[in-house]
């Protein structure tokens, strides 16, 4: 064997320097992208992002901080709500990414999470009250199940905005309209809580325009539409995951299925329940 043949180590060495040297010009790149002043290469940014973040690990994720700060900025900015929508999914790939290294969660999630879910508040939001709101439906559900699998993961850094990101949900009718489910009205009312007064003769209503309610509803469509909205919601939310165990008020949710289950057509009396239910125009008002 000669003795100018390269050794195999050196090779290795060699090698090795050259991957860590492009994998630092690719994540450059990336963050440049994400700040770039045109929108378009902007969404390449979080197309890119989202893809090297899919197949990384570890070592995609240790360094990912400029990139998830990248992201939220994008959700901040005027961008096209397509690209608002990949970054707010590459943002929950890498926080579920991160919740297994503690010492990640620490560096990158706990500073960025709050600023993650006031973001997507904002994208909730309606432009005006009681105006329509601004993100398509499908947008709004990509969105809500952000925040359903965020949230649960972190919930000690989610506390300061956990109750406004609830209290801003929005969970869709069977009619694909997003409805903004109120608290759980017609049921055995919890310590403290004074139910509204039922005016006979007038038609039912109920919201308001403080911060602690949801938009307001007149007539017998749109409250069925809210209760609609409200029993998918709080099916939505028991069926996700959390962190530690918690208590879930079964009791008033049976009563209040109880008493959904009471409201039955008088006339025709030989008309069935399933074919009062069925009937086009039920729920209608």
């Amino acid at each position: 064997m000669s003795s100018n043949a390269p050794r195999p180590y050196s090779k290795l060495r060699d090698n090795a320097s050259e991957t860590a040297v492009l994998v630092h010009k690719l994540k450059t790149a990336l963050k440049t992208l994400l700040n770039d002043r045109d929108h378009r290469r902007r969404f390449t940014g979080v197309v890119l992002v989202k893809a090297v973040v899919d197949v990384g690990g570890w070592e995609t994720l240790r360094s990912s901080e400029p990139w998830v700060r990248g992201l939220i900025a994008v959700l901040q900015k005027k961008d096209p709500i397509g690209s608002k929508e990949l970054a707010v999914v590459a943002l929950t790939r890498i926080y579920s990414q991160l919740h297994g290294y503690q010492t990640l969660v620490r560096e990158i999630a706990t500073p960025t999470i709050p600023g993650f879910i006031t973001a997507c508040l904002q994208l909730l939001k309606s432009s005006a009250p009681g105006q329509p709101l601004r993100a398509p439906v499908a947008v709004v559900e990509t969105i809500i199940g952000a925040l359903a699998t965020v949230i649960p993961l972190y919930p000690t850094t989610s506390r300061p905005v956990e109750r406004p990101a609830f209290r801003n949900g929005k969970a869709l009718s069977r009619h694909g309209r997003p409805n903004i489910p109120r608290r759980q009205g017609n049921v055995e009312p919890p310590p403290g809580y004074v139910a509204s007064k039922v005016v006979l003769g007038e038609a039912p209503r109920g919201g308001g325009d403080s911060a602690d309610m949801l938009p307001a509803w007149v007539g017998v469509g749109p409250g069925s539409q809210r209760l609609i909205g409200l029993l998918g919601f709080m099916a939505e939310f028991i069926l996700q995951p959390t962190k530690s165990p918690i208590s879930i008020p079964v009791g008033v949710l049976v009563d209040a299925v109880s008493r959904v289950a009471q409201i039955a057509r008088h006339s025709p009396k030989s008309q069935t329940w399933e074919q009062a239910r069925d009937e086009p125009g039920r729920f209608q008002g």
